[in-house]
């Protein structure tokens, strides 16, 4: 599941300014986050998942 901000509709992932992992059990929440207020939650059935998103767009995790 995915969430978005108006700000963020349409934006590309990959120019985030920084990203947060929230985990939940087995389960993760990824946020990425832009400078000018721009949001996308991503929910994950797994923490590994979430992890390789956020790599997979250049941040540690």
């Amino acid at each position: 599941m995915m969430y978005a901000n108006d700000l963020a509709t349409g934006r590309n992932h990959y120019t985030a300014d920084r990203a947060t992992l929230k985990v939940f059990g087995d389960c993760a929440r990824t946020e990425l986050h832009w400078n000018d207020g721009a949001l996308v939650r991503c929910l994950f059935d797994t923490v590994p998942e979430a992890r390789q998103y956020l790599r997979e767009r250049g941040f540690d995790a």
